[in-house]
């Protein structure tokens, strides 16, 4: 494609993500003073819609952007993406760093990623039954009730009080947590949950220590279950409602409800993503139904797995989408690999 088309394409697309109206060979010259004649504009337009980068509804109205254009205009961004600097300075007075607890971290993560985008914010965890047990501290808190605190490579990932089936003194709490985390340091988290369902136990479990393990795998079989953090759906219900709202509504709720199905969802995004690090977008392609009139734009937070991104329809911001993204992405591996 000419210099001169990569540019009226762009130009395209931008008025198209702000205003969502057509734009016609008039617009564009009068809006971006395009240092070119009117004729060439059309004509490049028209070779722009032969090539299937835009599109129109009827012969003298003006054009959209169809799939394929947004793909050109994402892959022009990655390769531009800068955060925008008091966006980031906003973020970085909101964002936590220190010992954190994974839940509130990716929760807190998909909120300011939908407000910053003005679409959906999603973070999917990492793979914790990949992760590697650092260590426990449980504390006696009334009789019977303990209050736990399970630490990974990833960080916090479990806390809360817990029930023992037994009373156990503060000395047997602390030698059985001494010896779990002796014992279990840097086994896997899947690992570390089937042997706390296992029946065999080896010469040195005594009561105490199968008394706490029945515990931990009943919190590690709640915890490992993968589910999605998701912020923002009212953004596109408000975006639905000034586009097309009928048809846009009942895409909505496809949406929803795939988004619901945490593993399906996932497992979606793994296909899409085929193994790449850094960002991969998805536009009016994603292999789910009800994700034809969506775009996802998605990027790898390191170890095991976990994936952040932004869902929105094909005119949303992609600039502001692929740079709050990029920037969230590394504060996440910053925060799990501090940890």
């Amino acid at each position: 494609m000419k210099e001169r088309q990569n540019l009226i394409l762009k130009v395209i697309v931008d008025r198209y993500v702000k205003k969502q109206e057509p734009v016609s060979s008039r617009t564009l010259l009068q809006e971006y003073n395009l240092p070119i004649s009117s004729a060439t504009v059309r004509n490049d337009m028209n070779e722009l819609e032969e090539k299937g980068y835009i599109e129109k509804a009827y012969p003298s109205a003006g054009r959209t952007p169809t799939p394929k254009g947004y793909r050109f205009f994402v892959n022009w961004l990655l390769e531009l993406s800068n955060m925008i600097r008091q966006e980031s300075f906003q973020i970085i007075e909101s964002y936590p760093m220190k010992c954190f607890d994974i839940d509130d971290l990716l929760q807190h993560t998909a909120l300011l990623l939908a407000n910053i985008t003005d679409v959906v914010g999603f973070v999917i965890p990492p793979q914790l039954e990949e992760a590697k047990f650092d260590y426990v501290t449980i504390t006696s808190r009334r009789p019977r009730a303990v209050l736990v605190v399970i630490v990974t490579d990833l960080g916090i990932i479990k806390s809360g009080i817990a029930q023992l089936e037994e009373y156990l003194s503060i000395d047997e709490i602390n030698e059985v947590t001494a010896a779990i985390n002796y014992n279990f340091h840097g086994m896997k988290l899947e690992d570390l949950r089937t042997l706390a369902e296992s029946k065999d136990r080896d010469g040195w479990y005594n009561k105490a220590v199968s008394s706490i393990l029945i515990l931990f795998g009943n919190l590690l079989k709640r915890k490992l279950y993968r589910r999605i953090y998701c912020e923002g759906i009212y953004n596109i219900v408000k975006k639905s409602e000034r586009s097309a709202p009928e048809e846009s509504l009942r895409n909505l709720a496809g949406l929803i409800e795939s988004i619901d199905d945490a593993e399906s969802f996932s497992k979606a995004i793994a296909e899409v993503r085929q193994g790449q690090t850094g960002i991969v977008a998805s536009i009016g392609d994603y292999p789910l139904a009800n994700f034809r009139d969506y775009a996802i734009i998605t990027a790898d937070y390191g170890r095991y797995a976990g994936v952040l991104g932004t869902i929105g329809p094909l005119w949303m911001d992609y600039a502001k989408a692929i740079s709050a993204i990029s920037y969230f992405a590394q504060r996440l591996k910053g925060a799990f690999t501090a940890t």
